[in-house]
């Protein structure tokens, strides 16, 4: 776990980890409810930790047998109870359904490939560094899409789980908008290009609201 706890401190420097010991608005453990929800699905083991960062996010790291779970101060402090479940539910799902390990799969592909070509001595550095661009800019949309896709998933997940789109629909029109008041029946499509969701981890709500109280019928 420590080493988890390591690389995301790497990853995110100048951010200090610590052990989550929230208390959530109603007053219960924000850790507790982390390892309950954990154990329903079947973790085996989960640390939580609390980064110091304003920004509503959750950073789920493992799989199902040791994982690390890093929610935000911005995600408790924005959301209310029943939101905040749903949220930690759905980074749950990710490591239940074992993305991280297929992100560093794909991403030790897309290296590799970068790296062999960088090797091929028999065509020119020109023509090398071309291939590698080439590749760098395939394989980080094909990331992205891969990524959107474990999004959905995580979705589907949790409301396989808790029956509940309302509370999951909520959370991410708040932590989209930062308005906790935000409304899942007030909500209005904004117009955006078709080509801005193709460089997004996330998709749009237009996307994943259809499919999210389509398995909760």
């Amino acid at each position: 776990m420590q080493l988890f706890a390591l690389i995301i401190t790497t990853i995110l420097p100048g951010r200090q980890l610590e052990r989550c010991n929230w208390i959530s608005p109603a007053g219960g453990s924000i850790e507790a409810v982390c390892q309950r929800e954990a154990r329903r699905l079947g973790l085996e083991e989960m640390d939580v930790y609390l980064w110091d960062q304003t920004v509503p996010t959750g950073l789920p790291m493992g799989t199902k047998d040791s994982g690390v779970l890093v929610l935000s101060s911005g995600l408790v402090e924005l959301l209310d109870d029943e939101a905040l479940r749903a949220a930690i539910l759905h980074e749950l799902a990710h490591v239940r359904l074992g993305h991280s390990r297929t992100l560093t799969r794909l991403l030790g592909v897309i290296v590799g490939v970068i790296a062999a070509i960088g090797l091929h001595r028999q065509s020119s550095r020109r023509r090398r560094v071309l291939t590698q661009a080439m590749i760098s800019g395939v394989g980080t949309l094909a990331i992205l899409a891969v990524m959107r896709r474990m999004e959905l998933e995580a979705d589907a997940a949790t409301i396989a789980y808790t029956r509940d789109a309302e509370s999951l629909a909520r959370a991410l029109l708040i932590v989209r908008s930062g308005d906790p008041t935000a409304s899942v029946s007030e909500y209005e499509p904004s117009p955006r290009s078709p080509l801005a969701g193709l460089l997004t981890i996330y998709p749009s709500p237009e996307r994943r609201f259809p499919e999210l109280f389509g398995e909760s019928r």
